[in-house]
């Protein structure tokens, strides 16, 4: 069994993901990570070209039949995050799971940083206005000798080692939530790709879910064929290809 560390795989599941098909193709496979200490365990064997998949959904997740059918399987499971895994080659895999609960989780995240960040700098206007205004008025300033100013430059670089990993999980957390579901996106931009892919806007859909229905059926009876759903259901992928008798079925 050989461990490795990586400490921020939550902050971008897509490099995490990635990272884990790369280990595969060197002979080590995922079998679980430790979600306190962040070290991820693997398996030696021969290399294989898997696809995996993080999500975080709840304690209780089970794999819908949907994905089963499609050759994915649960390989760790702990709290609320889960690693799938499916062994079909990456351009044949047409069904992946979805992203909302990750992205819900990395909205509260991004909600409690920018509330500290808001916080810090207000704080720190407060303070440089007091400096300010007692400079203004010519205030004598006494410093008073004492042991502990020693720690001063202690708490000075652990403050800006603070705010600067404030800073950047928030960076991480919108650049992850906006790569989040690009799958097809990818393709589109991909110049060898052939797939003439077409991108539909639906944002009122949810105040008559059956009239979804009917689109998504019309669509795929005029040979558009629904091939990914982006973050929140707003946006919707079709593929150009032979018309097609499908049924849809909306569900909260």
């Amino acid at each position: 069994m050989i461990k490795k560390v990586k400490l921020f795989w939550s902050l971008d599941v897509q490099k995490t993901e990635k990272w884990l098909a790369a280990m595969s193709a060197k002979g080590l496979h995922f079998v679980a990570v430790n979600l306190l200490t962040r070290q991820f365990s693997f398996q030696e064997g021969s290399p294989r070209q898997l696809t995996y998949r993080i999500g975080c959904e709840g304690p209780n997740y089970a794999l819908p039949k949907t994905l089963i059918n499609s050759g994915w399987t649960k390989v760790f499971g702990e709290r609320k995050w889960y690693v799938i895994v499916n062994e079909e080659p990456p351009n044949e895999l047409k069904t992946y799971p979805v992203r909302t609960g990750l992205i819900r989780r990395n909205n509260w995240l991004l909600l409690l940083c920018s509330i500290i960040l808001i916080y810090g700098a207000v704080n720190l206007s407060i303070q440089l206005t007091l400096l300010g205004f007692m400079a203004y008025i010519s205030t004598p300033i006494t410093i008073v000798p004492s042991p502990w100013w020693v720690l001063t430059p202690l708490i000075f670089l652990a403050g800006i080692a603070f705010w600067s990993g404030i800073i950047y999980t928030c960076i991480a957390l919108v650049r992850s939530n906006r790569n989040l579901g690009e799958r097809v996106k990818e393709q589109i931009k991909d110049p060898n790709s052939t797939a003439n892919v077409i991108k539909k806007r639906n944002y009122f859909w949810v105040y008559s879910p059956d009239k979804l229905e009917q689109w998504l059926e019309t669509m795929e009876e005029q040979g558009y064929n629904l091939v990914q759903v982006g973050s929140y259901a707003r946006s919707f992928w079709f593929e150009k290809g032979s018309p097609r008798k499908v049924k849809y079925s909306v569900d909260y």
